[in-house]
């Protein structure tokens, strides 16, 4: 009987041993390369299917070929070269401001001999809570006026939103001259105060008046700043990608006034969420949490805080409605919008933004590769990508290849007892319960000798 539970520990031991060494990984799925004769500088990028399976700092990764010796890579974010366009600014003089009509002005404006064309205008003024409309023409001879922009609008409802626009973009042209002209350059507003009256006689009020001022505002223009677009093209950056969220959940929690939005993550990289919403005008309060667990304690930290905004009104279709945070891989997010008295807002969709991660590998001809992954808890494999470094800095560019979008499933662990279990109090306690049953009967048997 002493041999049978020895013989149960040291099988238990020598599993513990075998669970502990690496395993091999669960999926494998083969890379699309194209044929050559010579080396290629290859990346191929990750999806989300091997997103949601991959260990979160894809240290399970490992790049095979026929004869499954693995190869070194280089893993990085997508890049892309992007050009921004500056507003160079051109020199002006104002020639005329008369009236226009009976409440408009007009204003003709002509270039600087040696400037460049005009691509657009600002109107620069320090007022705020306004909205004006602007025709703007052009002209060779100051004669003969060609209409550029019918009804460009410049605005700030700064009293109610964070949105505004003094810049109005012109069409393509050559005029050195210009006229705006401005129907209505003066707006009736309602004063901030409020005067309010009533007569009493005795304890009973007789007559209730209110009286609202109402004040007339001009545009007050400080300068009008015709600009060139200049085009300039910036180093290399960080590519971002939509990820279409698949899976969220809406509750409302009316004790604190908010609603909450469980977002599946999926394990996608993700550095920002853009919502869309049927619910035309407001202006919410948000924050985002994920769970974070230290020892055996879980909770929900948050990582990113906001302001989700939209005004649509006639032509105006203005819209802020996406919240960044540091980049992440998470299964679980919680998005929380304080409504405080307001109906909730109607949620449409949400598109996870994200950067895509690529692995960079030298090919050789008539070489077969497979990708496989899935296996958490791996360690990061150290390889030499100095050589693959070298060829980016100096600009090589690398061949976008693409992987077999079919899976094959390598290995299934289900069987075999995870670490996790190995390191878990269960296994423990059978582990205690076996070496005290073992000193047990070693102390039955001692006993029974001596008498």
């Amino acid at each position: 009987m002493m041999n049978k539970i020895l013989l149960v520990c040291c099988l238990m031991m020598s599993l513990l041993v075998s669970s502990s060494e690496p395993s091999a990984n669960k999926f494998s799925r083969l890379v699309l390369v194209p044929e050559s004769t010579e080396m290629q500088l290859l990346a191929v990028s990750l999806d989300e299917t091997i997103y949601a399976a991959s260990d979160r700092g894809f240290h399970d990764l490992r790049l095979h070929d026929q004869t499954g010796d693995e190869i070194p890579y280089l893993l990085q974010k997508s890049v892309e070269r992007k050009s921004v366009t500056h507003h160079k600014p051109i020199n002006s003089l104002t020639d005329t401001l008369q009236k226009s009509g009976e409440k408009g002005i007009e204003i003709l404006l002509t270039l600087d001999k040696n400037e460049d064309t005009a691509d657009g205008l600002t109107i620069v003024t320090n007022q705020r809570d306004f909205e004006y409309s602007l025709q703007i023409f052009g002209s060779d001879d100051k004669k003969n006026w060609q209409l550029l922009v019918d009804n460009a609008l410049i605005y700030d409802y700064s009293q109610f939103m964070n949105f505004r626009n003094r810049d109005i973009e012109l069409p393509e042209n050559s005029f050195r001259n210009f006229k705006i002209m401005i129907a209505k350059p003066v707006q009736s507003q309602a004063g901030a105060f409020v005067l309010q009256t009533q007569m009493h006689d005795g304890e009973e009020a007789l007559q209730y008046s209110e009286q609202i001022t109402v004040h007339q505002q001009p545009l007050h223009i400080e300068q009008i700043a015709f600009w060139h677009n200049e085009t300039e093209s910036l180093p290399e950056s960080e590519q971002s990608f939509d990820y279409p969220i698949q899976k969220y959940t809406i509750t409302q929690d009316t004790k604190n006034k908010t609603t909450q939005v469980n977002i599946d993550g999926n394990l996608l990289p993700l550095n920002g969420f853009k919502m869309k919403f049927s619910t035309p005008n407001f202006n919410r309060r948000v924050y985002l949490q994920m769970p974070f667990t230290r020892g055996k304690v879980s909770s929900m930290v948050t990582i990113a805080r906001g302001q989700l905004e939209a005004l649509h009104f006639e032509k105006l279709n203005l819209e802020n409605t996406t919240l960044f945070f540091n980049d992440q891989r998470q299964k679980n997010y919680l998005l929380v919008i304080e409504d405080q008295d307001n109906p909730p807002l109607t949620l449409e969709s949400i598109t996870g933004i994200g950067p895509r991660y690529q692995l960079v590998f030298l090919s050789l001809p008539d070489h077969v590769y497979h990708l496989t992954y899935g296996m958490p808890k791996s360690e990061r494999p150290r390889y030499e990508v100095a050589a693959i470094e070298t060829l980016l800095r100096r600009g090589y560019q690398t061949t976008e290849v693409k992987l077999d979008p079919n899976v094959e499933l390598l290995s299934n662990d289900e069987s075999v007892l995870s670490t996790e279990f190995l390191n878990s109090g269960l296994f423990l306690s059978i582990m205690i319960a076996i070496m005290v049953v073992v000193l047990g009967w070693s102390l039955y048997h001692v006993a029974v000798r001596i008498k």
